[in-house]
C-alpha cells in the first residue's frame, strides 16, 4: 500500500513538472522593461499563448526591419480582457512595452501596448 501511494505520489510530480515549467517566465528579464515602436505584422491568435509579431526598424539601417515576437495569455484571458482576433491589422503602427527574452532574442513577454488595451497582469 505504501509503496502504491508512493509510485502515485511520484506519478503526480512527474505529471505536473511539464506544466510548472511552460508556466515559467524565467525566460524573461523581468526586471528591464523595454519599449518598441513599430508595425503590425499579424497577432496569432491560438491557445495556449497568443503572439503579437511586430517589424520594428534597425536603428542603424534606414529602410530595414526586425521582426519581433511579444507573448501574451491564452485566447480566454484575452477575450476577457476585451481583445479578438481583429485587435490588430497588419501595418497597424504600435508601440509595445514588453520584458525582453534573456538570451537576445527579438522578442519578449507583452507588458502594455499604446492605444490599446491592457494584456492581463497575471496570465494563467
Amino acid at each position: 500500500m505504501r509503496n502504491g501511494i508512493l509510485v502515485a505520489g511520484a506519478t503526480a510530480l512527474l505529471a505536473a513538472a511539464p506544466a510548472l515549467a511552460h508556466h515559467s517566465y524565467t525566460m524573461f528579464d523581468l526586471a528591464r522593461p523595454t519599449v518598441v515602436e513599430g508595425s503590425v505584422a499579424r497577432l496569432e491568435w491560438r491557445n495556449p499563448h497568443t503572439f503579437l509579431w511586430i517589424y520594428v526598424q534597425k536603428p542603424d539601417r534606414p529602410g530595414e526591419y526586425d521582426l519581433y515576437s511579444f507573448e501574451n495569455g491564452p485566447v480566454g484571458i484575452m477575450q476577457r480582457m476585451g481583445w479578438s482576433r481583429n485587435t490588430f491589422q497588419a501595418g497597424e503602427p504600435v508601440v509595445v512595452q514588453y520584458f525582453p527574452a534573456r538570451d537576445g532574442r527579438k522578442a519578449g513577454y507583452m507588458a502594455a501596448t499604446t492605444g490599446r488595451l491592457p494584456v492581463p497582469a497575471n496570465r494563467a
